[in-house]
């Protein structure tokens, strides 16, 4: 096994956490608010910030067990064997799945907008646009993760411009909906309890980062700094997050609110316009730069499982008659790598068509997947290596061959107790999320 030592630095490590924390999840974070009240979503978001926090910790304690445990599936592997990393494996390419579906539905959505503005709706359609996407975003799949690592460091920039666009408006604008000075009307407490439920996964939303944490705690130069960094990069992006909830509701009330507070924008008269184009602009960058990045793990497992990664063999040779040459090229690697990157793309697309619901996507990564890959899983294999009795590792060895002591961390009762507790929860927490996400509005009553 080679270990290869950490290159991160603590700042470094910060700004890549916050990276991984912040994203698009925190557009539709006004509309959770509107649907659970102030004071059941401000609870929620410091319950779900604060749990999430927790299970990362818990994450690296794992890590620490074995030097030579690197992802999160590696610690699935660890606790439960090998079928826990395949399953792992599923949820990941699940998650980002929706990730790359909710991506492509707020490219078309805004671009709708600005041209339903313009009176050129009927050129394109929301359905046309997301075709748009795939033709876009089907090149990008081919570029290598150098540059891709770099166009999501701008995504990251352009959400973060994207608050304080929304701050700037509220300032501008003196007259309702959509002014700071003069607020709409919101509640404390729901006004529709059967919301309540779907507003759990867009609260949960912004927290799913536990996939990518092992990998950037492994990175470290200074890993006993990876808590301090954690704390940071939460407490930046609970404020961040926390902000455009604020400002969202407090901007458009109950009854203005809409699943993608940038759509609220567009679609209100009385803004500047240049500020209106930069909504745009940074709308338009954000599903060009992270819907390849995101689709790449999808591609490479694809990839294995058929058996046409980079470092597979020669193509497959059908027989020597050269009318099978044609057949031949067109089941090479090459050819079936470009193959699969072409369907990703346009799977995300059909999807994105068929459920064209920029908050009930949103939702259902949230509940269904968020509980439980940032909750259930973590304290799940948390209890197995370290449950009652288990004192993990009595030694292992370091990267430089000598023996260590190991952590000789026992769960106490009172922490096991919390953890079986909050696994249940969690885990009641994704059913009823995910199968809210997919009921109707009918029976919700969520739509205005």
């Amino acid at each position: 096994v080679v270990i290869v030592p950490g290159r991160s630095t603590a700042p470094q490590t910060v700004f890549n956490s916050v990276n991984v924390l912040i994203g698009i999840g925190l557009l539709s974070l006004p509309l959770a608010f509107s649907y659970a009240g102030w004071l059941i979503a401000t609870l929620f978001v410091v319950a779900a910030a604060a749990i999430t926090l927790y299970t990362a910790k818990v994450l690296t304690r794992c890590l620490d067990t074995d030097p030579t445990l690197v992802t999160y599936a590696d610690i699935a592997y660890a606790a439960f064997g090998a079928r826990a990393r395949l399953l792992t494996s599923v949820l990941f390419s699940i998650e980002l799945l929706g990730s790359c579906v909710a991506l492509v539905v707020l490219f078309a959505d805004s671009i709708h907008t600005l041209l339903n503005a313009g009176n050129n709706s009927m050129l394109l359609s929301k359905p046309a646009l997301k075709i748009v996407a795939f033709f876009l975003l089907t090149p990008l799949s081919f570029l290598p993760l150098s540059v891709l690592s770099f166009t999501s460091i701008l995504g990251i920039m352009s959400t973060f411009g994207l608050v304080l666009i929304v701050f700037v408006d509220g300032v501008v604008k003196t007259t309702q909906p959509g002014s700071l000075w003069h607020p709409m009307p919101s509640s404390i407490l729901p006004t529709n309890w059967r919301a309540v439920p779907l507003s759990l996964g867009l609260l949960m939303a912004p927290w799913c980062g536990h996939s990518i944490f092992p990998n950037v705690y492994r990175d470290m130069r200074h890993p006993y700094k990876f808590k301090r960094c954690l704390n940071l990069s939460y407490i930046f992006t609970f404020l961040v997050d926390l902000c455009m909830a604020v400002l969202g509701l407090l901007m458009f009330g109950n009854q203005y609110v809409t699943d993608e507070i940038t759509n609220n924008i567009l679609d209100t008269p009385g803004y500047p316009p240049g500020l209106s184009i930069a909504i745009i602009v940074l709308i338009a960058f954000i599903p060009l730069s992270k819907t390849p990045l995101n689709a790449r793990p999808i591609i490479t497992t694809i990839e294995v499982l058929l058996g046409v990664g980079s470092d597979s063999a020669a193509p497959v040779h059908l027989g020597d008659d050269d009318d099978n040459t044609l057949l031949t090229r067109l089941r090479s690697p090459a050819v079936a790598r470009a193959a699969i990157r072409i369907l990703t793309n346009l799977l995300f697309v059909v999807i994105a068509i068929v459920f064209p619901s920029f908050d009930r996507i949103m939702a259902l990564v949230g509940s269904a997947l968020g509980f439980t890959i940032c909750i259930v899983l973590p304290l799940a294999f948390y209890l197995k290596i370290f449950g009652p009795g288990r004192l993990k590792p009595a030694c292992y060895i370091s990267p430089s061959g000598q023996r260590h002591a190991g952590t000789g961390h026992e769960l106490s009762k009172a922490e096991v107790a919390f953890d079986v507790f909050a696994i249940a929860v969690g885990a009641v927490f994704a059913v009823v999320g995910g199968v809210w996400a997919l009921l109707p509005d009918d029976f919700i009553f969520a739509n205005r």
